[in-house]
């Protein structure tokens, strides 16, 4: 089982009516909370949550000689009137006692800049919170490595490397966890706790995981929050990632079991509910909980949701897909339960379909993986197990379908597997005069829409469109009644169409396979609408007024709307 060792309050730091402590113990890496008193005030108040550090904004992933660092407290619970009193502490090794360095004092502001005199060592941050009431908490922060560190180092060159790689932040936290989980191996002999051990020597406890991907999503500008509790019935720590506004959870250590070679995205981008299955994070569920975690409640970027993996939520299901899969003669399936219980019982399941298969069972052997959240199956059609390095399936995914011209984004391929190789797919363009695309680097030429298309040499398959945007802005004039059919059929460049009111009918194909076409407002003065308007137009919105006739047809015809306010 993965697993850190967790500091039970051993940090004794003198508190607000005391003098100052000249140095303090912290044998791990681990923050939480040192001290906790609550007002007799509050016994008689339920509606008053326990004081709290929900959690710590840092600006920097590490600290430098002479550039400021903000640190920003985020405070939950007593009555709200906060006072904070922010104390750092350095060590020149990375063993042993902390000394104290400087302190904010009481103040009402909730963020404490601090600028490091020192290059070398680590240091930590120690906040005192009270509020009015008379309520307060010690809390201690990680630790944070100083800039001159071989591990900050490594970690910089590794974000210079993604940047590089990799588009958008799902793809950057993609990359970052995967060059994790494939380069560094769980340590059994329990040496590594913070960084280095898997960014310098490729093995760490779970601490070392989660503390390396906070640094190195920071370092390409992903707010990344470490987050202990437990997993398994153990002490734990893995990782929030922030992603277009949702937070999700991210668990390295659990994505690398054993010793290599078994590496997967299970725990990727995944929401508490899924999480919550196996591990518990809230003060209020887990012994070793120290912070008040944001929630993560979007699903949509779970790993096996975006690659394509089959889903289940029945045991029907998965008699459905695996007969899919031996007739198409597949040689692995992967289902994942995506149903409202707690676990799924996938054993149950293949047995009940291995049952039934009688003449289906057109395989030599089948092997399986059960867990309470997916199914993994082989099957052996007389030729061996198959090649788990090779993509069953494939999606790919960019950060942006449409483009600027001149502009270039690398794009990001999902399999599954999730683990397969994806280092020998070749690369082409329908049309490379719009879109020219080599290593998965897609660049965009002229206005217009192509589609891209990766294959493997083992004969999966998978396309994107892609689109350069025109700019091209078409007004049609209120002294126009009508627009003809196919008045702007095949019309490649046209994007944005405003109709003034006056127009009174838009006729059959009017603008049918105008594939850049993203908006058209129709007035209420259009009466008449033939048919198949926007048929080829993927995207088109339609802007108009609700009960018009637009609205009329959109609804009929399943045209996306924007309702215009009156």
């Amino acid at each position: 089982m993965k697993k850190i060792v967790i500091s039970a309050l051993a940090l004794f730091v003198i508190l607000f009516s005391g003098a100052l402590s000249e140095e303090m113990y912290i044998p791990t890496a681990e923050g939480g909370v040192i001290y906790r008193e609550t007002a007799v005030y509050y016994r008689t108040r339920a509606l008053i949550s326990e004081l709290n550090v929900a959690y710590l904004d840092v600006d920097s992933p590490y600290l430098t000689k002479g550039v400021q660092t903000k640190f920003t407290v985020h405070a939950t619970g007593g009555d709200g009137r906060y006072t904070y009193n922010f104390t750092i502490w350095h060590r020149t090794g990375r063993s042993g006692g902390l000394s104290y360095v400087a302190s904010s004092g009481d103040t009402t502001s909730s963020s404490w800049f601090y600028t490091p005199n020192k290059d070398d060592g680590q240091y930590m941050l120690t906040i005192k919170l009270k509020d009015s009431a008379g309520s307060f908490i010690e809390w201690q922060s990680k630790v944070y490595e100083t800039s001159t560190h071989a591990s900050v180092q490594k970690a910089v060159s590794l974000a210079q490397e993604c940047k590089k790689a990799a588009t958008g932040d799902y793809a950057r936290a993609l990359w970052l966890h995967d060059w994790l989980i494939m380069n560094a191996n769980y340590d059994y002999t329990y040496t590594y706790y913070y960084p280095e051990g898997v960014l310098l020597y490729g093995a760490g406890v779970c601490q070392s995981y989660a503390l390396a991907y906070e640094m190195l999503l920071k370092l390409v500008d992903i707010e990344c929050l470490y987050v202990t509790g437990e997993a398994g019935g153990e002490s734990h720590g893995w990782n929030l990632v922030k992603i277009d506004g949702e937070w999700y959870h991210v668990d390295c250590t659990w994505d690398d079991p054993g010793t290599g070679g078994n590496e997967h995205h299970r725990y990727f981008c995944v929401p508490d509910e899924v999480i919550e299955r196996d591990h518990k994070w809230r003060p209020t569920e887990a012994q070793n909980a120290v912070q008040i975690m944001p929630e993560a409640t979007d699903r949509n970027r779970m790993y096996m949701i975006r690659s394509g993996a089959d889903i289940c939520k029945t045991v029907e299901d998965v008699i459905a897909i695996l007969n899919e899969a031996v007739d198409a003669r597949r040689g692995y399936a992967e289902i994942w339960y995506t149903g409202d219980a707690d676990s799924f019982d996938f054993d149950a399941a293949f047995n009940k379909w291995y049952a039934q298969t009688g003449s289906r069972q057109v395989f030599t052997n089948c092997r399986y993986w059960a867990e309470d959240t997916d199914l993994q199956v082989e099957f052996d059609y007389g030729s061996g197990w198959p090649d788990r390095s090779v993509p069953v399936t494939m999606v790919i995914e960019s950060e942006d379908g449409d483009m600027e011209r001149g502009g270039s984004q690398s794009l990001l391929v999902l399999t599954v597997p999730s683990t397969a190789d994806k280092s020998n797919l070749i690369w082409t363009s329908s049309d490379s005069s719009v879109v020219s695309v080599k290593n998965g680097l897609a660049t965009a030429v002229n206005p217009g829409v192509c589609t891209i298309t990766a294959s493997h040499p083992g004969g999966a398959k998978a396309e994107i469109v892609m689109y350069v945007r025109s700019g091209s802005h078409l007004t049609i004039p209120s002294i126009v009644d009508t627009i003809e059919e196919e008045a702007f059929c095949d019309c490649a460049l046209l994007e944005v169409v405003l109709i003034e009111p006056g127009v009174t009918e838009i006729k059959s194909r009017a603008f049918m396979n105008a594939r850049l076409l993203l908006s058209v407002t129709i007035p209420d003065s259009v009466t008449r609408m033939g048919e198949d308007i926007f048929k080829g137009c993927e995207r088109v919105v339609i802007q108009c007024s609700e009960g018009s006739c637009a609205h009329e047809y959109a609804l009929k015809e399943g045209v996306e709307f924007r309702l215009l306010s009156k």
